[in-house]
């Protein structure tokens, strides 16, 4: 678990994030959303203590950052947006030395680097020098690092920047794989990203959280909000169909050629999707599409932040 209260970082004058509040379950994928300068970075190296708060408190499994900090450096991994990898070692010798300054010894640690190593399918590039690594596995080798000392959480800042499709497709995999052990908290700009990967969405724009919650939820438009679009055949009589799926919601129709196009918007905090199917079977409505209508995280993300 990790709770957020009141976070505040000041640079000067200038308020990079203010009054941030949050928390993330345990074993969760928690998308960071935000434009450039948003305040995700400065964020992360908060949470990860390498930034102390202006003002705020960080809670992490139930420890106060600020009096347990080295405990909590223990619990964490870190991957930074430009993480620093030594490019005249190879990869074995780059996770041998990492994991020592991490303070494992012996079998622990060989075991630790083999472990991270095939984790991160890095087993065919342990004996190859970091400088001769394509940018995906250089990725690899510092998500290997960040996950040396097996940490429960890892924060992750922008893990497919850079990447190729093909490259960004097996880091998010590899993402979801670590996801099913340890808690992570992935900031990143490509929206796509978000959506596949995170059970939730936290959105942050000029310093303060806009938005935030379980990533479909979100993107139905919230938990009192509801769209139900349902599409039908042309022969019935609309305006009867209209006023009777009015008892779910505000009902409106539309018309093409050959169907009319029902859309019930509702605030109501259940789901009315059933109600509105069994009135669908009982009076035998012709149905051609029937769904609750969402948005694009990127319509979402605009609406927020512009």
């Amino acid at each position: 678990m990790i709770r957020i209260e009141k976070l505040t970082r000041k640079y000067g004058n200038l308020t990079a994030v203010e009054n941030v509040s949050f928390e993330i379950p345990s074993g969760k994928i928690v998308g960071f959303l935000g434009p450039n300068g948003a305040g995700k970075t400065t964020t992360l190296k908060m949470l990860t203590g390498f930034l102390a708060p202006t003002e705020g408190n960080i809670v992490i499994s139930g420890l106060d950052m600020e009096n347990n900090l080295s405990t909590i450096k223990n619990m964490i991994g870190y991957l930074p947006e430009d993480n620093p990898l030594y490019e005249d070692m190879t990869v074995f010798d780059y996770l041998l030395w990492s994991g020592k300054l991490k303070g494992l010894k012996g079998q622990k640690l060989i075991d630790a680097v083999k472990n991270s190593a095939e984790v991160c399918g890095l087993s065919e590039v342990i004996t190859k020098l970091i400088g001769h690594l394509s940018k995906g596995y250089r990725q690899r080798t510092a998500i290997a690092n960040a996950i040396l000392h097996n940490p429960v959480i890892l924060f992750l800042d922008e893990p497919t920047s850079g990447l190729d499709p093909n490259q960004a497709h097996q880091m998010r995999k590899l993402i979801k794989s670590l996801g099913k052990e340890k808690t992570i908290m992935l900031s990143t700009h490509i929206l796509t990203e978000a959506k596949e990967v995170c059970d939730e969405i936290i959105i942050i724009n000029k310093g303060k959280i806009v938005a935030k919650g379980d990533t479909e939820m979100l993107l139905s438009g919230g938990e009192k909000e509801q769209k139900i679009i349902l599409i039908t055949e042309k022969n019935l009589n609309p305006e009867e169909v209209k006023q009777k799926l009015s008892d779910f919601g505000k009902c409106a129709f539309s018309k093409t050629e050959n169907e009319y196009k029902f859309t019930i918007e509702t605030q109501k905090k259940e789901d009315v999707r059933k109600n509105i199917f069994n009135f669908i079977i009982e009076h035998k409505i012709p149905v051609l599409e029937f769904k609750k209508e969402t948005i694009s995280l990127e319509e979402l993300f605009r609406k927020l932040t512009l």
